[in-house]
């Protein structure tokens, strides 16, 4: 069967949209989770965060995980040089 999947290239891209699909679903689905559980621990803390600041970060993650956005080279170089110094 996987032999037929690499020599079908059209049944390959089908596949490969899929599995992106379910994967910014399931992304999605994180972030929804993650977003309702800092606001839960926020509330029981007594801590606020401004509205702005908030809606800014829930944009923030849900593009990131809905669009799956890639990060270009001067990302991949920043996120290096940041790693580099973070460690």
């Amino acid at each position: 069967m996987f032999a037929q999947l690499f020599e079908d290239p059209e049944l390959l891209l089908k596949l490969k949209g899929l599995m992106k699909a379910a994967l910014a679903r399931s992304n999605d689905l994180l972030v929804n989770d993650a977003l309702r559980l800092l606001s839960r621990l926020m509330r029981k803390r007594g801590l606020i965060m401004e509205p702005k600041a908030f809606k800014r970060i829930s944009l923030e993650m849900l593009q990131s995980a809905l669009l799956m956005q890639c990060p270009d080279l001067d990302q991949l170089e920043a996120g290096v040089a940041l790693a580099d110094v973070s460690f």
